[in-house]
């Protein structure tokens, strides 16, 4: 049953269950506009936001603010209108932020990097990814854990439409970076049941790339989620959720890290 309302709500960035034995060292930030510190993330380390509110919108800790305002920092990452079709349905909103450096220079990421299916593969050893058609796929995460459908999408400015809209939002809340090189948004979607209980309705993950020194890229990623129930109490609620997120996180960004330092340009297979 932990697993379930775990992996629920970890999916959103592709299963982050924390196989790897090793990770990341994780900052904590306490706003979704905190600064990126060149110090913290040149040390390999990431910063990390994650907020939470339940389905009145109010903060779930009521001892420490939310971090971020739903309405002017969570629903503009909504570009598929869930929010407006949801009729009688509430959910709790998970909003994350994640910053972080990978070895490789801005130009090794492009569409046909980040929608290998192998190298997605190699990523999430422990699950089953199948592709399903352009740029899209399934995912099975096992028992006790939901599958789910998801779409990658690929921007590049100058952005137009809604991807345009959303790449503004982000630059006011992290108005040193400017405009990035490259966007990818992640829409997953169709979140399995686990024991006939609903798990998460949709997020959607919009990763920025930045140029940084050294040959280096910079990933800023922005991951919004409607979630249908929190963790009981009785396994530590909303607290062991957003410690798990954390660690998982962590653990998908030395992974990350690992397959994508194994990796020439146009890949056809990962070297061993």
């Amino acid at each position: 049953m932990l697993k379930f309302f775990i992996s629920s709500t970890l999916t959103f960035i592709f299963c982050l269950s924390a196989y790897n034995p090793g990770r990341a060292i994780i900052s904590m930030e306490n706003e979704i506009g905190f600064t990126t510190n060149n110090n913290v993330l040149r040390a390999q380390e990431a910063q990390m936001f994650v907020g939470l509110l339940d389905k009145e919108l109010k903060q779930v800790n009521q001892k420490l603010p939310a971090g971020f305002n739903f309405f002017n920092d969570a629903l503009p990452l909504d570009i598929y209108d869930y929010w407006n079709k949801r009729r009688d349905e509430n959910y709790f909103v998970l909003l994350t932020k994640v910053v972080y450096l990978i070895d490789k220079d801005i130009t090794f990421f492009d569409e046909e990097i980040l929608s290998n299916e192998q190298i997605i593969q190699e990523k999430m050893p422990e699950y089953h990814i199948e592709k399903t058609g352009s740029n899209k796929f399934h995912i099975d995460c096992g028992f006790l854990a939901p599958s789910f459908d998801y779409e990658l999408n690929f921007y590049r400015p100058p952005f137009v439409g809604k991807i345009a809209d959303v790449q503004k939002k982000i630059e006011k809340l992290n108005p040193e970076l400017g405009r990035p090189m490259f966007s990818v948004v992640q829409h997953n979607y169709k979140y399995g049941r686990v024991l006939m209980h609903k798990t998460s309705k949709m997020s959607v993950c919009i990763a920025n790339y930045y140029p940084f020194a050294n040959g280096k890229t910079l990933e800023v990623n922005y991951t919004l989620n409607y979630i249908y129930e929190l963790p009981p109490g009785l396994l530590g609620g909303h607290r062991m959720l957003i410690r798990e997120i954390k660690d998982g996180i962590a653990s998908l960004i030395l992974n990350t890290r690992n397959v994508f330092s194994a990796v020439e340009k146009a890949p056809k297979k990962l070297s061993h």
